[in-house]
This record gives C-alpha cells, structure tokens and sequence, in this order.
C-alpha cells in the first residue's frame, strides 16, 4: 500500500523489490531497462533504524538491519553498476549513509556499524571508477535528521525471535535538531549529482563535530 501510494503522488512506476534479495532487486534492474532502456541514476536508500543498545542486541537484530542497510546498498550496486556502465553519457550511482556513521550516538551499534560501510564502499568505488575514468560516478549521502517513515522500522521485519529492538521518533526526545523535509533532501542529491560529489551531507552545522 505504501509502495502504491508513493508511487502515485510521484507519478513512477512501482516495483516491490526486498533489497535483502540480490534476485529481487535484479529483477528490479532488469524491469528498469526493459521499460526504460536505460538507467541514469541508482539511489540505494531503503534503511531500517530501530535502536537497542549493542548488549541487547541478537544475532538476528544484527543479520536484519546489515541485510537492509549494508547487503541492500551491496546488492544495488551489483545489479546496477553494469547497467550504469552501458551509458555513453554518465551515470550517479548514490548511496544513502547517515550523519551518525561520523558523529556515531548511542544505542545505534548495528546501524552505526551498516551505514558506515555503505560510506566505505562509496569512497572505495568512487576511487575505483575515477581511475577506470568510468562515465559513472558514485556519491554517499550523509543525512542527518530528516522526516521519513525510519521511525516506524520494525513494521517491515520479518518474523522473529524476542528481540531488544525499538522504534524510536527522535523528534520526540527532547533534543533540537533541526529536521528537514525529503525535497529538501532531493536538491541536495541534485546538486552532488550533477558535480560528481562524492560526499553530500545534509546538515552543515554538524560537520565541525564530525
């Protein structure tokens, strides 16, 4: 139902696609090209980010959020690079990490420890394709706060074992953080797509921090 109306409000064509299935998301690939023909722009952004402090954490809690937030972006990359490639022209292949990845709080181990990856792997393959001088180029978004459904997180966990994990809206706890609006967020994207930046945070006030 979310994928429907989503969908509708943006006028795209949806796809359910789970990330943690390297097969679901090439066929998401796939159905990119067969109704496109080609693909410009890959944004690897689906994430979980229930919060636990790492002691109460299971294996279980540890294999979802990684397969989510690290092996989604992993699989994206892997179905989408080759496609990207195909261009003649150029390609932005951007991969959602988080503000909390450099400025690491409390009781986000397992996400803390995903996101950061996901900045790993930007930077090694943003290296990788400058040296190749592919027309692909590769971006990490750092956001900090923003008004998404992240809070409401553990709606799409599978079944599972007693689990530590809880939604959190942080926007609710008392701190002041200045939160911004997805659109906001997609002028942000724009403009590190069209310079080729590797590095597009969010919120400029929590730089001097990180």
């Amino acid at each position: 139902a979310a994928l429907a109306a989503t969908a509708k409000e943006l006028g795209v064509l949806g796809v359910r696609t789970d990330v943690t299935d390297s097969g679901s998301v090439q066929a998401l690939a796939d159905r990119a090209v067969a109704e496109h023909g080609r693909v410009h722009v890959v944004c690897n952004n689906a994430g979980v980010g229930p919060m636990a402090p790492v002691d109460r954490l299971t294996l279980q809690d540890w294999r979802w959020i990684l397969d989510v937030n690290l092996y989604g972006v992993v699989h994206g990359v892997h179905a989408f690079l080759p496609v990207l490639e195909q261009n003649q022209d150029w390609g932005q292949i951007v991969n959602t990490s988080s503000m909390s990845a450099v400025a690491p709080p409390a009781n986000l181990g397992a996400y803390v420890a995903a996101k950061a990856g996901v900045l790993g792997l930007s930077e090694v393959l943003a290296e990788e394709l400058g040296r190749r001088n592919s027309v692909v180029g590769a971006t990490a978004l750092i956001p900090g706060p923003v008004r998404t459904n992240i809070m409401n997180s553990l709606r799409t966990r599978p079944a599972a074992d007693a689990s530590g994990l809880h939604d959190v809206d942080i926007a609710g706890n008392g701190k002041n953080f200045r939160f911004l609006e997805p659109a906001d967020v997609e002028r942000i994207v724009l403009e590190a797509i069209r310079a080729n930046k590797l590095y597009a945070p969010t919120h400029a006030e929590w730089l001097p921090h990180v």
